[in-house]
């Protein structure tokens, strides 16, 4: 059996489409290693440098590109492994909180740990008006107010995201990180969705 071979007005007509899905085919590699237990902490420091690359941060954001991690760190020391790589040609630095009153206005991007979900509502409140993209993987994450939130299924790692919090904290995220994950609004505590 022989493939035909599309034709050029066919591939002129395919190409905007690569070029706005080929980031996609960089995050498959950790999408599909979400099975294995050991090397899940660098699976989800590999994944925050991955989206980092689908976000447009605000001209008024910070000359550094900081991740902070508020709480216990979930990545056991692999997302310190980040620093001195590049983000829109600015150095990672990566930074620690057990509080959130210590966490700075620098921070592109935190992640809040699991042992945080009892505060985790009024923290991504405080943080919500911040051009600083919120991470997290505990339950109702990104409907409590959260940007991203890492989702396990069917053995895989997906993303369940809530863009208009991003919106209002003056992040874009990319068009194909949004087509392939679940999108949600933000919850209010009796579950009524926000304004």
């Amino acid at each position: 059996m022989t493939r035909a071979v599309p034709s050029p007005s066919r591939l002129r007509r395919l190409l905007p489409h690569l070029r706005t899905a080929w980031p996609l085919l960089l995050l498959l590699p950790v999408l599909t290693l979400a099975g294995v237990g050991s090397a899940e902490p660098a699976l989800k420091a590999a994944l925050v440098y991955k989206l980092a690359q689908f976000i447009e941060w605000p001209e008024a954001a910070s000359g550094q590109f900081t991740i902070c991690v508020l709480g216990d760190d979930p990545f056991d020391g692999t997302l310190d492994r980040l620093e001195g790589r590049e983000i829109d040609h600015v150095p990672i630095e990566t930074a620690h909180y057990a509080q959130s009153d210590q966490v700075p206005e620098t921070c592109r991007i935190l992640y809040l740990s699991p042992e945080k979900r009892v505060f985790q509502r009024q923290i991504l409140e405080k943080f919500s008006r911040w051009p600083m993209l919120t991470l997290g993987e505990t339950d109702e994450f990104a409907e409590q107010g959260g940007m991203i939130q890492f989702h396990r299924q069917d053995g895989r790692i997906g993303f369940i995201i809530n863009p208009e919090r991003a919106r209002a904290a003056g992040l874009r995220i990319a068009a194909p990180l949004l087509s392939m994950s679940q999108i949600v609004e933000t919850r209010s505590r009796d579950g009524e969705a926000q304004p």
